[in-house]
């Protein structure tokens, strides 16, 4: 996230975004289907092990990358304490990426918090096997792949701001289909709600991610991204946990419940913000580095 401003323009930045999206979601259509082929084929233990090699293979394409990347000037001794408290002050007093945050983890947290008792739901109360659990999650992926493709045309059409408020209104609606699905017929909606909260979830991050990473300067990009998935990413084991919790206190479907209906509300934070107000992504670059170049801030 910090390094393709460095490789495409910026007026490139969804596309890029959307083709990394592309490739991410083509392989999670792809990684189930061959984990189930090889470890048939070849046993689990050397399943696991040509999965090891694939990160080889990744760190070797990431190493034949031939790009020039301009450093920033370093302004004064390197300090990762001073860098940790820049990020954090930036990203709460900013007016869109403070808000922006605030939707991601309050999306992640009630997300993790559905998804630590899913595969255990599916199988205990649903009564679905591992070869359908399989099928069902290899299908459901294909709202990462519509998301990433179709991420630039939506953002063209709604604008930046509508896109990143109505995204996250397929969040918990998606996932409200889950518990919601009948016993006898459950597999439709559960596909149906996991596309539609996968869909604007890839949406949503390639519109935020593309608009902040073409108006944040080059010398914060680093910190800001650091910072803002140390947040977001802080409150996934405390979903975990609370999941866990609930589900032992009032079931698990009860619990599948109260994650989709919590993460029903993240759009909030940015519906009451000045985020909302973005327009088309080119027309908010403009205005918003401007802005930058001008004041010093994004």
């Amino acid at each position: 996230q910090s390094y393709l401003p460095s490789l495409v323009e910026r007026a490139s930045l969804v596309e890029g975004n959307s083709k990394l999206e592309v490739s991410r979601s083509g392989a999670q259509l792809a990684g189930p289907g061959l984990a189930g082929l090889l470890v048939g084929a070849i046993t689990a233990p050397y399943a696991i092990l040509a999965d090891a090699v694939s990160f080889v293979a990744s760190a070797v394409l990431v190493l034949r990358i031939r790009g020039t990347e301009i450093l920033p000037e370093r302004t004064g001794r390197p300090s990762m304490r001073r860098e940790l408290g820049e990020g954090l002050r930036y990203l709460l007093g900013h007016r869109f990426w403070r808000p922006i945050a605030i939707t991601v983890a309050i999306s992640n947290f009630f997300s993790t918090l559905s998804f630590s008792i899913f595969l255990v739901y599916l199988a205990r109360d649903l009564e679905l096997s591992a070869q359908v659990i399989g099928v069902v999650l290899a299908v459901s992926n294909v709202g990462w792949l519509l998301g990433a493709v179709g991420a630039n045309r939506v953002s063209n059409r709604l604008g930046v701001g509508p896109t990143l408020v109505g995204a996250p209104l397929l969040f918990g609606p998606g996932l409200l289909l889950i518990p919601a699905a009948p016993q006898s017929q459950p597999i439709p909606f559960i596909v149906a709600g996991l596309i539609l909260a996968t869909f604007g979830g890839i949406v949503f991050n390639v519109t935020g991610l593309s608009f902040q990473q073409a108006v944040v300067p080059d010398r914060m990009l680093g910190r800001l991204n650091a910072t803002r998935r140390f947040i977001v990413w802080g409150v996934i084991p405390l979903g975990s946990f609370t999941g866990g919790v609930l589900a032992s206190q009032i079931g698990l479907r009860e619990t599948l419940w109260a994650g989709a209906i919590g993460g029903t509300l993240s759009f909030i934070p940015l519906l009451i913000s000045p985020v909302r107000s973005l327009g088309p992504m080119e027309d908010a670059v403009r205005e918003h580095s401007e802005i930058a170049m001008a004041t010093g801030d994004a």
